[in-house]
């Protein structure tokens, strides 16, 4: 569900300062009242689970993805600053040569694109385990961005890992304008949709 929180505003206060911290949730959130559009994307979900064996969550007055019109996409442009920032975090936790990292920041002036912690991981020369673990599983987010910018035509069932060469190639060959102006930001629906589903 997180790599879908990137992408959806939420009507949240953006601007609020990186030193704040949100409160805990102790407990999942209880008797919402639904709206139409939430109500018939957790059917359709459910539906989609049921056909599959799948096992579901059985409170039917909680965990919805937020109504249709609570939500602000982020921009294509965000979401393409991300697609790029992820895959180079990819690249790296793979070991990929300095010069080959050095001429992607390059040509996709990626270390703007970072968050302080994503930065700290970029600039060290001797990451932990743990770090080239965790940015080594931001492909798969890489991958979400892919498809939420039209790039990837469906999210398979997520029982295999994503195909890392062919998701980089879908950037690597192109220029960071030409991978922008060729993005199609999916609409709201779909991405909520999607976003149900995984939760």
């Amino acid at each position: 569900m997180g790599l879908f929180s990137f992408l959806l505003g939420c009507g949240q206060n953006n601007n609020s300062s990186t030193n704040s911290v949100a409160p805990k949730i102790t407990k999942p959130v209880e008797n919402i009242s639904a709206t139409k559009d939430q109500l018939d994307r957790r059917l359709q979900s459910e539906k989609f689970c049921k056909d599959r064996n799948i096992p579901i969550y059985q409170n039917p007055n909680s965990l919805f993805v937020e109504s249709e019109e609570n939500v602000v996409l982020r921009t294509k442009d965000a979401v393409v600053d991300r697609a790029i920032a992820l895959c180079y975090l990819e690249l790296k936790s793979e070991g990929t040569e300095k010069e080959i990292l050095a001429k992607f920041d390059k040509k996709y002036n990626v270390m703007e694109k970072f968050s302080p912690e994503e930065k700290e991981f970029a600039m060290t020369d001797n990451p932990t385990q743990q770090q080239m673990v965790n940015a080594n599983w931001r492909a798969e987010s890489f991958h979400v961005m892919l498809w939420a910018l039209g790039y990837v035509d469906s999210l398979k069932y997520p029982n295999e890992v994503c195909n890392v060469g062919e998701d980089v190639i879908h950037l690597f060959y192109k220029t960071e304008k030409e991978f922008r102006d060729n993005a199609n930001l999916r609409s709201k629906t779909e991405i909520l949709d999607q976003a149900d589903l995984i939760l």
